[in-house]
Order: C-alpha cells, then structure tokens, then sequence
C-alpha cells in the first residue's frame, strides 16, 4: 500500500520462483539493490520542506527583530507551520517505504524490524513537534509572538508563581508574576486587534482543518496502518523474553491495549460531558450565531456520536487482537485476512488516539481560549471548558469570560459588531467592546464607555 506519488510503486514486481537463498545472499546481487528510499518526489518534497522551514523560521524571527507589525510576523509563523506539516506528511510517506521490499532481479529484501524502527521514528517526532507548535502558535496569536529561535531561561519561582498548576507547561503568558522594582518598564499589552485576531482565528481553523484531514486521509492509511501490520506480523512469532525482540512485544502488546483505551476514553469523555454539551438551560436563538459556530457544533456532535457508538465497539475489537496476539491465535485463520486486518487496526487505532488526545487540556486548553477571545466559542455549551480552562490557567485571565451576558445569542452578535467597527489600532484586549445598553450598570457615563475590553468584562461580575 504506497502512495503513486512515489516511485516504489510505479513498476510491476518480477517473479521469484527461480529465485533461490545462496544466489540472493550473493554480494553481487546485492549490491544491486534498488533502493527506492533515494528516489520519488516525495524526498524531493521532504528535504524541500525542511529547508523551508527553517528559512521561513529566519524570516519570522528577523521580523519579530526588526519591528515588523506583529500581525505580518504571525503570517511568517503561519507560512512556518505550513511547511512543517508538509515535511511531516513527507516524512510519513518517505518513511512508509522503510517497511516495504527491496528488490534486485528475482530478489526481494526487507529491512531488519529495528531498523524500520530507526526510519520512522523521526516522522513520529515531527508529528508531535507540528501540534506543539500549533498549540504554541494560539498562544502567540493570544499573548503575543515569541522568537522561535531563542530558548529563555526563567526563575523557577516565577513559573511556579504564574503556573501554580502545572509549572513545567509552556510559559507564554499576557504575564508574569514575580519581582516588581522600580526600574522596571510595563509591558505592553498584546498588539493584535479584535478584526486581527479574529482574522488569524479564521485562517488558522482553515490550515488546521487540513492539517487534520492529511494526518486521516495521508498518515493513518498509508503509513500508520502499514507500519502496524509490518510489526505486529513480524512480532507475532517472537518468544517472551528480556531481549530486544521480547522487549519489543511487549512493547506492541502495550500498544494493544493502549488501542483498546482509545476507543473507550472518548466515549467516557463524551459520557461524562453530556450535562453541559448535550442539552441547555435555555432556548437557544440560532439565527444569530454565525456559520462558523454552527458549523463547530454540527461537527462536535457528529464527532460525539462516533465516540460513543463506534468507539466501545473498536475498544472490543481491540481486547480481543490482544487476547489473540497473545495466546498466539490467527485472527481470521487466513494469513492475508490476518493482514488486512491488522492493517484496518493500525489505521483506526490512529484515528481514536488521534480523537482522545483531542480531548486532552494539553490540545483543547488553547483552542477554547482563543474562540472565546473572539466571541466564536459556543459560551453555553462549552461553559464547563471554558471553566476548566479558568481553573487550570489562571495566568490566561479568561474568568470575566464566563460572564451569563455573553450566552446570549443577540446581545453576542451585537458585540461582535461592536468589535469589528472599533478602532484596529488598539489592542484585542484594550478596545471598547459592550454598548451601554447592554450592559448591567446603566448609570455608566460618557467616560467608562472607553474603558478597556478586559475592565468592561469585569464589571459583569
């Protein structure tokens, strides 16, 4: 199973009846090998990607250097995280060709197990660098730009200070709380505007959505699922023991089971979330919520609904390739249904790790933050989130977020307006947002309409 895109699977293979082992253990034969890990455009794209995105990470830093608007410096950043999941999607499929065969006349090689390994760990890594990076990205577009280039050294008693709750997260934060002196210059409040920021949301939801369409449509068929049938087929007859081929199935029973909690622990999730995101207080006025949000909602529930139906049955489905792998049991009794198997297993089994983690505050903190930063987020259903989010991020500053005010659908879209017609050069969290008449103190004057986006939330409570 290869992509056409790349050249290992452009021509038909040649018999190998004739074939016998001392002539293909012959160093001449050898030699001759084909190696298809050196050709395809998919290496081509591979390489490309990485030196674009390192010269793109230049680009931006130098930006951030020299002044740059900050909304140009987040668009270099954008520019940043595109190529990189390009280069991981090329690195899947480059790295998918580690499993297949080799060939040389009538014969046929394939890689040792722990050297297939070796080749597709570092797609692996590239996968989890390209969700750090966006997770980092939100925040950037929230608090501020960063230097991508520049690691910075900060008093541990600040951290701990600024995150009581988990000080070893990411520290990039609207601000710190540690030693304030009189030498010290106040730090300006993040730049981007509301129109900007809900700009950046915009497009951002737009390259993610990609993103998450190639890790499903790209990554899991064609190198996650090969990947999992080549070592669980090999693995199979392997004797438990402290070496490293026993030290591997273990590894691939624990991959096992970790399947089978993958297809259950997104239906607990939506189990345990049905109060908030399943039903109301209220009667919910639709026509004033903007596609986007409907859109959210549509997909959520769909995404629930796979959860809960689908998700127990795989986790089954999973215990029981377990039960087989280890009393050594064929699964079907055909050794290419076995295959085809282990293939869908390895597939599906990305998918619902893929949908767990979704679900874990490390991926969805960040993204709730900046939806509710600009009105998108749905603030009656997601308001046990957003609760969490206050609770485990208090340096964010979202608790006037939770105000009822912002529930209602008329009065939401009528700040939205407020917002976009405002001022672009002030900041997101500067600007007038609420009209005095939907505010809860009508005794405002002329003078607090212009208080700052942050104060004006505040004086809900």
């Amino acid at each position: 199973m290869v992509l056409k895109w790349d050249n290992s699977g452009y021509h038909a293979f040649a018999s190998s009846e004739r074939a016998t082992e001392e002539e293909c253990a012959n160093p001449k034969i050898r030699a001759n090998i084909e190696n298809h890990l050196m050709k395809g455009k998919v290496r081509h794209t591979y390489l490309i990607g990485i030196l674009l995105w390192a010269a793109c990470s230049l680009a931006h830093d130098f930006a951030l250097l020299r002044g740059v608007a900050e909304h140009v410096a987040l668009k270099i950043g954008l520019a940043v995280f595109c190529c990189q999941i390009v280069t991981c999607v090329a690195a899947f499929v480059w790295g998918t060709g580690a499993a297949e065969v080799f060939r040389s006349g009538e014969c046929y090689y394939r890689l040792k197990t722990l050297i297939t390994l070796a080749v597709v760990i570092p797609p692996f890594l590239l996968l989890v660098a390209a969700e750090r990076k966006y997770q980092r990205f939100v925040l950037s577009v929230c608090h501020g730009d960063y230097l991508y280039s520049v690691q910075y050294s900060v008093p541990f008693r600040a951290a701990k200070s600024t995150l009581p709750h988990d000080p070893s997260a990411t520290l990039l934060t609207p601000s710190l709380r540690g030693d304030g002196g009189q030498d010290t210059h106040d730090c300006p409040p993040p730049p981007l505007s509301f129109s900007e920021i809900r700009d950046m949301e915009r497009l951002m939801s737009f390259i993610y959505a990609f993103w998450c369409a190639a890790q499903h449509l790209i990554i899991a068929p064609f190198a996650v699922g090969p990947l999992f049938r080549r070592i669980v087929q090999v693995s199979f007859s392997w004797n438990w023991s402290t070496k490293a081929t026993g030290i591997l199935k273990m590894a691939v029973a624990g991959m096992l089971f970790s399947s089978a909690l993958a297809g259950f622990y997104p239906a607990f999730r939506v189990c345990r979330s049905h109060p908030t995101n399943c039903s109301s207080e209220k009667e919910r006025d639709y026509a004033t919520e903007d596609l986007a949000t409907c859109a959210r909602r549509l997909a959520t529930r769909m995404i629930n609904l796979f959860a809960l139906c689908v998700g127990p049955i795989f986790g089954l489905g999973a215990l029981w390739k377990l039960y087989g792998f280890l009393a050594r049991r064929s699964i079907t009794g055909s050794l290419l249904d076995d295959s085809w198997q282990w293939y869908l297993h390895g597939t599906s089994t990305y998918m619902f790790a893929w949908l767990s983690c979704s679900m874990l505050p490390f991926f969805k903190d960040s993204t709730i933050m900046l939806r509710a930063r600009t009105l998108r987020l749905d603030f009656d259903l997601d308001s046990r989130s957003l609760r969490e989010v206050v609770e485990r991020h208090p340096d964010w500053q979202m608790l006037p977020y939770l105000s009822n005010d912002l529930r209602d659908g008329t009065k939401l879209q009528t700040f939205r307006e407020m917002l976009e017609d405002d001022d672009e050069n002030q900041s997101h969290v500067q600007q007038q947002v609420w009209p005095i008449a939907y505010t809860r103190h009508s005794e405002i004057s002329e003078m607090d309409t212009q208080r700052s986006f942050q104060s004006t939330i505040d004086s809900w409570a």
